[in-house]
């Protein structure tokens, strides 16, 4: 599908929005191009391309020929519409015209034909198709005396009669005013009251339909005024007339009171529902009032917000009292009432304490700020002894009344703590450092490390002391444990340490003698030695001084094998700076080669090169950054390259995606897979594409693939089911036929076996023909067939049997007393059975014998086929039988018996 649409031309792809592209390309003065935009304007199966390439090319001759020959109507609209474009520079010959006479519909072509048409009876004609009365007022108007005649009925039918006057010849003329004045006169009146009749009776006859009463009542007034104005006596049945106005007025007065009395019901209770909406909105007006006047009364305890709740609760009151006029009522609007005032009257109760009340709530603006550590602890009483005054005055109040000042309160707690802010944070932070590092005293104490407890605790003082006393109670238990714990721990560790010095002492020489090879575990024994000397606490005393001398000389005689072999590495290092400069000059060579080698290669090898250069072993710290500085330049340019690949990659394969996502929207399920296989060839061509992009890209691709073979398997999955559904229903059908055959009965079997060839065919055509039921079926079929010929053969023989037993008494069946035209005689076609089946003849026939040998081999030559039972037939047919035929009979019985 892909590399179709790369290589065939765009005026021949499939979809027609590309054709009328290539169209729009192609050069209609280019021969090669105008034979095809000819091809597309005669061939193409979509109309718009037809339409396109004719007015591409735009030829005259190439309009009138689509016009002529083209099926489809859009298509011939457009040529006749460029036809009659082009009329002015080429007229039409009579056949075209003719043509364009018979098709045309719209009478303005119509009219832009009529100067080419000559004939009078066929511009008569066309004038009438046309139907405008200024063309056949102008045409009448031209007309000699002979056609104006003739042109009188076309007036007349187009009602043109003035104007026919107007432009009449003399004698028309008088003719025609003649005329016109008698049917003025004997005809107009009666016509017009009837149609007026009629039509005022059939408007109020389709009043019945009608249910609008408001419109229906307007229009039966007016129609009925209208009647009354109609002069009735110009009619012939007068009382027919009125007599079946006066029966329709019955009917439509009837029908207008039962749409009356609906009118008036709908319009009462249209007005009892307004009332109900009206009332349904002034309750939610009172409620919304009455919540204001209540948030007022609560920010502003006055006697006027009072006055003005109580004004809402009595405009609430009477408007319960009109609901229940109207006998309606609002539970929630009640509900409503009687809490607000039940709030109300709280509020009156407490209104005299508000001031004294505000007064100490607003006390917390005025709430001393500490300014640094120490003053948090006199401002923080503050605020609790303020906080505990003022919530005691507002226990008395009520809820509401309660809530907005405690809303105050905790505003300015807000606004207290806001203002503390940085004096908090900077409490904090001292808290969680003295915390944590009263923890880590702990732990290093349980892990015997004292040393250190004793520097860590001294800045533990100097933070503890900071705080205010409120924060120094929460850590209060914690500090005073370590602080009395560092203090048995200085008491005691002097006490031990000194044995202990002397201990590791004796441990160092005791291995300095033992001669350790192992260099990593003496390197750790003395690291471990050395740490558990520091562990023993400070050196004070001179002895304890003395001690850590000596410790130190033993030690470094410890340590002299572990130098030695520390040189040793120095050497290595040594070398492997060389291995190094050696990987570097590798690292070169490999950038100066980047466009001489695939990316496959290239990858291989920068893989190798920094797989030595992790491997290439230790060297001194300072080298190595040095040498590092030399190499980053080079891996930079050989990475870059590569990053640039894989970029290159990951493109062409972002487009394999694009390419494989589009495949999807193929109908032809194995056509889209062979269309994927083709697209993961080139995945597996263009190479990798980076570790980030190949992963994602690739799933991406996975995606559109597994997403396609799902939809096979599926389809595969549904026409297994399928099969499996048909072959179970076929497998019934085979064992209801096996189930139902009478196998001794020959009818029974060939029915039998029909509906197995039958069912044979179904299986083939479900491709269900390697199926177990298929073998079943042929063994069956088979065993039946065999059967049968079986049967037949026993019936044949019985009724051979049977012929025989009666020809041998002399007589022939009627059945086979049938004439069957032949030359031969009795004896020559006993010959003929006798050679047919093998048998043989008399020696006084052997001449015979060999005559219709030959004979037959000759009819055998030209086609003639013979059998048993036709000569059969023509040994009968030789008439009655006798002592001769009986002596025959008993020659041929033995080739059917």
């Amino acid at each position: 599908m892909i590399f179709s649409s790369l290589f065939t031309p765009k005026w021949k792809s499939k979809k027609a929005s590309v054709r009328l592209l290539a169209i729009s390309q192609l050069d209609a003065n280019k021969t090669k191009d105008n034979t095809i935009l000819n091809q597309l304007a005669t061939n193409d199966a979509d109309d718009k391309v037809k339409i396109a390439a004719l007015k591409r090319i735009n030829d005259i001759a190439l309009w009138w020929q689509t016009y002529k020959q083209e099926n489809s109507q859009s298509v011939v609209s457009v040529a006749e519409k460029e036809i009659f474009s082009q009329l002015a520079q080429q007229k039409p010959n009579a056949d075209e015209l003719e043509l364009l006479l018979k098709r045309c519909t719209k009478s303005q072509q119509l009219e832009n034909l009529l100067p080419f048409v000559s004939d009078f009876n066929m511009q008569v004609s066309l004038l009438k198709r046309i139907g405008k009365k200024p063309l056949i007022t102008d045409f009448f108007a031209n007309a000699n005396d002979s056609q104006q005649l003739e042109l009188v009925p076309v007036m007349a039918q187009f009602q043109l009669d003035k104007a026919m006057v107007k432009h009449a010849k003399p004698a028309l003329a008088e003719q025609l005013k003649q005329e016109e004045e008698k049917r003025q006169e004997e005809a107009l009146k009666p016509i017009e009251v009837s149609k007026s009749s009629t039509l005022v009776l059939a408007k109020l006859n389709a009043l019945k339909d009608k249910f609008d009463f408001e419109k229906c009542n307007a229009e039966y007034n007016q129609l009925v005024t209208q009647w009354g104005e109609l002069e009735l006596e110009y009619l012939e049945d007068i009382k027919g007339i009125e007599a079946k106005y006066n029966d329709i007025i019955t009917k439509v007065e009837k029908h207008l009171s039962g749409l009356k009395v609906k009118f008036d019901e709908q319009q009462a209770a249209k007005l009892n529902q307004e009332k109900i909406k009206s009332a349904e909105e002034t309750s939610k007006s009172l409620v919304e009032s009455g919540k204001n006047a209540l948030n007022a009364l609560l920010l502003e305890p006055t006697t006027d917000n009072v006055s003005t709740l109580e004004t809402a609760l009595k405009d609430m009151s009477l408007h319960l009292a009109e609901l229940n006029a109207l006998q309606q009522s609002d539970t929630e609007l009640r509900k409503f009432v009687s809490r607000l005032s039940a709030q109300c009257e709280e509020i009156k109760q407490v209104i005299e304490s508000l001031p004294a009340i505000a007064a100490q709530v607003n006390l917390g603006k005025t709430l001393a700020i500490a300014t640094d550590l120490h003053s948090v602890d006199a401002a923080q009483q503050a605020k609790s002894l303020w906080y505990e005054k003022t919530s005691e005055m507002l226990s008395q109040l009520p809820k509401p009344l309660m809530q907005n000042y405690q809303n105050q309160m905790r505003e300015m707690d807000k606004q207290w703590k806001t203002a503390h802010k940085s004096v908090f944070a900077e409490i904090k932070s001292i808290q969680l450092d003295v915390s944590k590092q009263l923890k880590d005293i702990k732990r290093l104490i349980d892990a015997g490390r004292y040393k250190v407890c004793f520097g860590i605790f001294k800045g533990v003082q100097e933070n503890f002391e900071k705080l205010p006393k409120t924060s120094q109670q929460k850590l209060a238990a914690d500090y005073q444990f370590i602080d009395q714990e560092l203090t048995k721990v200085n008491e005691w560790q002097r006490e031990i340490s000194l044995p202990k010095r002397h201990e590791l002492i004796e441990e160092v020489k005791q291995k300095i003698a033992q001669n350790e090879t192992d260099i990593a575990a003496l390197s750790q024994w003395i690291k471990v030695t050395r740490k558990r000397w520091n562990e023993l606490g400070y050196i004070a005393t001179e002895e304890e001084k003395t001690l850590d001398e000596h410790f130190n000389q033993q030690l470094e005689i410890a340590f002299t094998p572990c130098r030695e072999h520390y040189a040793a590495l120095d050497a290595a290092r040594e070398q492997n700076v060389i291995s190094r400069k050696q990987l570097i000059a590798q690292y070169q060579e490999l950038a100066q080669s980047l466009n001489t080698l695939t990316l496959k290669e290239l990858e291989k090898q920068y893989k190798q090169l920094k797989q030595d250069w992790r491997n290439a072993g230790e060297i001194d710290n300072k080298r190595y950054k040095q040498l590092l500085a030399e190499l980053k330049p080079v891996d930079n340019q050989i990475f870059a390259f590569i990053q640039d690949a894989h970029a290159v990659n990951a493109d062409a394969k972002a487009q394999l995606v694009k390419e494989a996502q589009t495949c999807l929207t193929g109908d032809d399920v194995e056509a889209v897979i062979e269309q994927l296989k083709a697209l993961q060839q080139r995945w597996k061509e263009i190479g990798f594409a980076g570790k980030k992009q190949e992963n994602q890209l690739w799933n991406e691709f996975r995606a559109a693939n597994d997403q396609a073979f799902a939809v096979r398997d599926n389809e595969r999955k549904a026409k297994r089911e399928q099969q499996d559904e048909k072959l179970v229903a076929l497998q019934n059908t085979f064992n209801q036929i096996t189930q139902d055959v009478v196998i001794d009965e020959l009818e029974s079997l060939t029915k039998a076996s029909a509906a197995l060839i039958s069912l044979r065919d179904e299986l083939k055509q479900s491709y269900l023909l390697k199926s177990q039921l298929a073998d079943m079926l042929n063994s069956t079929l088979n065993e039946y067939q065999a059967k049968q010929v079986a049967l037949k053969n026993s019936k044949d023989k019985e009724k051979m049997k049977s012929l025989f037993d009666a020809l041998e008494q002399g007589d022939i069946p009627e059945a086979w007393q049938q004439k069957e035209s032949t030359d031969l005689t009795r004896q020559q076609i006993t010959i003929r059975i006798e050679l047919l089946n093998d048998i043989a003849s008399p020696e006084s026939d052997v001449a015979d014998r060999l005559n219709e040998q030959v004979v037959l081999l000759q009819e055998k030559v030209n086609g003639a086929v013979l059998d048993n039972e036709t000569l059969l037939k023509q040994w009968l047919s030789k008439g009655a039988m006798d002592g001769e035929s009986l002596k025959l009979l008993a020659r041929i019985k033995q080739a059917f018996i």
